[in-house]
């Protein structure tokens, strides 16, 4: 429990907290030498880091550069058998693993 939640925490700081407190310092910066312009808190940098992320999450909405349909590692019926074979073993599985239990047992 404690683990997942210190895992939890992580996640949170890594990805909302700490790219927040980077735009808020950086805004900060920037406003000394701008004339009149205001300062950031902690909750106005979280503000601009979700409009900076989702603003990229826009313009590159559908041009991933990770691709699961690529025609040089497995083509779709390659990859249907693979799975259809994974779930067999999976089947089978308990099976043989009852069957070496069972064996074991009697020797």
């Amino acid at each position: 429990m404690f683990i997942a939640a210190l895992l939890i925490g992580c996640a949170i700081e890594g990805i909302i907290i700490f790219p927040s407190k980077v735009l808020m310092h950086l805004w900060n910066y920037i406003a000394q030498f701008v004339n009149n312009m205001p300062t950031m808190s902690l909750m106005h940098g979280v503000i601009l880091w979700a409009i900076v992320a989702l603003s990229i999450y826009g313009i590159l909405r559908g041009k991933s550069p990770i691709s699961y349909h690529s025609p040089n590692v497995v083509s779709e019926d390659e990859l249907k058998e693979i799975l259809e074979n994974a779930k067999k073993i999976e089947t089978i599985s308990p099976i043989i693993k009852e069957e070496n239990s069972e064996n074991e047992i009697k020797h």
